[in-house]
């Protein structure tokens, strides 16, 4: 599961939109040392095909970008986390994760006790997104 992500539970719009927004900038010495971390460490850190990190671009940032599953699948690599959000919350916070910051991937579970408000949120953002079901992960 290394090649995935999933962003923390957010809330509040400021911390979903940074979540989903953000740049990696090393410079070539921190570069040097995060190759030569220990394993399970930062070398584990997801963006890193064929062992070299890369930055975002338009093309390639965390909105777009995907992982293939083993059953051909396309999983968006940026999820939004609604393990243990308050009921209102997590309605509002579904709802801007995908209309207002363009998140395709909502983690929720029967287990969170959470999916009659996550199962809200989805459907307000998909009546005033026009997206439909099948674009969301």
């Amino acid at each position: 599961n290394k090649d995935f992500i999933v962003i923390p539970k957010s809330v509040t719009p400021a911390r979903i939109d940074g979540n989903a927004n953000w740049e990696l900038k090393l410079n070539n010495k921190q570069m040097a040392k995060l190759d030569t971390a220990p394993q399970k460490r930062l070398t584990d850190f997801p963006f890193r095909p064929g062992g070299k990190f890369f930055f975002f671009s338009e093309e390639n940032n965390l909105k777009t970008m995907t992982k293939k599953l083993n059953d051909g699948t396309e999983m968006p690599i940026l999820g939004l986390g609604t393990w243990q959000s308050k009921p209102k919350e997590v309605e509002e916070a579904v709802y801007h994760a995908i209309c207002k910051s363009g998140y395709r991937h909502i983690d929720a579970a029967q287990i969170y006790g959470n999916q009659d408000e996550v199962g809200t949120g989805v459907n307000r953002a998909l009546q005033d997104s026009g997206l439909k079901r099948e674009d969301l992960w």
